[in-house]
Parts: C-alpha cells; structure tokens; sequence
C-alpha cells in the first residue's frame, strides 16, 4: 500500500491526505459529536422547562390569596341530605308552580345521575294555556332556588286544543346541609 501511494506526486499525496483527513473528520462528527450536541440540546432544553415551570409555580405561589367568596343564598340551591331526597324536592317544587299556574303535568322523570353529581336534572312535559306556559317558564328560572332550562320546545296543540305543549329539561343544584 505504501509503495502504491509513493507512486503518486507529491501534490497527489497531499489531495489524498487531505481527502482522507476531511473523511475522518466528517466521521468522527457523525459517530461522536452530533450525537453528544443532540444530547446536550436536549438537555438544554430540559432545563429552560423546568425553570419556566419553576418560575411560573414561584408566581402561582406568589399570588396573593383570594378573598374569600360571600356564602351562596340559602335558597339558591336545594339543600338535601342525598340526591333523592333533593330529586324529591325538585319534583314537588315544579309540580306546585304548574299546579299554581293551572298547567297539567303530562311528564316528569328525573335524569339518571351520580350520587356524587351535584346537579339534578328532568324531564318534563306540560299542557296548558300560552299565558300560563310562559308564566311558569318565567317563575321557574327567576325564582328561588336556582332553576334553568337546558333545553325545551313548545308546541301548538290542534286546532281544536288552543292548549300549548311545553316539554324540555329542567337544571338545578342541590347541596348537603
């Protein structure tokens, strides 16, 4: 190999050389440094993460402290010892204000829920006059406890029935005393 390479000129010799010299350079980066530098980005990277959370949990503890939320009205909420008995409540609450209202009751069911859910949710269905509908939709989400409708439909009866049908779900919480 050697007497090979001694055939060659001497400005050959030195283009190999230099060849070979750039050759085990570029080797020698991809075998050892780039992996080495990725590395070290990463874990560069690691550490600008974790100081942003670690700035950012030093201002979260840096807030300062809420003030202290007054107490919910008393009858905004229902208040029960279990959800069935606040299911019981609900039910005999908008049984008597469509009952004042002169409505007919077609439906109520109460939606399957948690007992750890703190809202309760039914069915309902009611049959009565457009005043009277309108009247129990208002006095039912402006009175107390809170109520809401998630969703509801009206429906004109026939033309011999001037009667509405309102039917929808109805939305509350309830709370243990």
């Amino acid at each position: 190999m050697i007497t090979v390479i001694s055939q060659f000129s001497p400005i050959t010799r030195k283009i190999l050389a230099l060849g070979l010299l750039v050759l085990a350079l570029l080797l020698v980066w991809r075998l050892i440094l780039a992996p080495v530098a990725a590395q070290m980005e990463a874990s560069l990277t690691e550490l600008d993460d974790a100081r942003f959370q670690r700035v950012r949990l030093e201002n979260l503890q840096n807030r300062p402290t809420p003030d202290k939320a007054e107490a919910l009205p008393a009858g905004i909420v229902f208040s029960a010892k279990s959800r069935e008995e606040a299911a019981a409540g609900l039910s005999g609450y908008i049984s008597g204000l469509a009952a004042q209202n002169g409505l007919q009751i077609a439906n109520i069911t109460p939606r399957p829920g948690a007992e750890t859910d703190k809202l309760l949710a039914f069915d309902l269905a009611l049959i009565g006059e457009e005043v009277s509908v309108t009247r129990f939709i208002n006095q039912a989400e402006r009175g107390s406890p809170l109520i809401r409708f998630r969703s509801w439909r009206i429906e004109a009866g026939n033309d011999s029935d001037p009667n509405l049908q309102f039917s929808g779900q109805v939305i509350t919480a309830w709370i243990k005393p």
